[in-house]
């Protein structure tokens, strides 16, 4: 039996023991990959205490040579699969039983051949891949809430500014006797507001 046990982290990958797992998934600060070659019943057990794993799903990992299938548990999803691989100038048949929960992936195989390492190192450069990605859209939501924010205050800014005007009681202000004054700076303005609103809506910014 050979046991892999390591914790993904984006362009990071550490080698842990398998006692430390059930706290390294408790911190959640990366992905616990472990791999197996061949089992035994202890070590399982142990596997399962570490994990939280179905205590029939823990029984169908031991023995090779089961369909495949995808069973739902409490705790995450247990998968048979069957494998083929090139391998010493030959194709090799196998079978790997994957436990996969919040936190980590632990993959038992009962075939020959290097493993699934490449898979781990695909994996980590994902990882940080989705992590940039996140960060930019992040950053992305909050240049476009800033941006309607400001297109909404642009907006406002206008009857604000005619308002606070006519607040100020000027003496001289002839248009206050005029009988059409109040529509004619009601409709200016709302004609302001509706041009603005307009010219910010093409350009997206509200």
């Amino acid at each position: 039996m050979t046991v892999s046990c390591h914790l993904l982290r984006p362009n990071h990958r550490q080698e842990i023991p398998l006692e430390a797992v059930s706290g390294r998934i408790a911190e959640g600060q990366g992905l616990v990959w472990l791999e197996l070659r061949g089992i035994d019943h202890p070590t399982l057990k142990h596997l399962e205490r570490e994990l939280n794993l179905h205590e029939l799903a823990v029984e169908d990992a031991l023995s090779a040579h089961q369909r495949p299938k995808v069973e739902d548990y409490p705790g995450g999803l247990f998968l048979v699969l069957r494998t083929a691989r090139w391998w010493n100038d030959s194709v090799v048949y196998g079978e790997t039983h994957v436990f996969c929960g919040p936190g980590h992936l632990a993959c038992i195989r009962h075939d020959p051949g290097p493993g699934y390492g490449n898979v781990q190192d695909r994996l980590r450069a994902m990882i940080g891949d989705a992590m940039q990605l996140s960060l930019a859209t992040a950053a992305l939501e909050q240049s476009d809430s800033v941006q309607k924010l400001a297109g909404w205050g642009a907006l406002f800014a206008v009857p604000t500014l005619v308002f606070s005007l006519y607040g100020m009681n000027f003496r001289n202000m002839p248009e206050l006797d005029w009988p059409w004054g109040y529509p004619l700076t009601l409709a200016a303005t709302a004609a302001a507001c509706g041009w603005l609103y307009h010219h910010l809506k093409l350009r997206g910014w509200i």
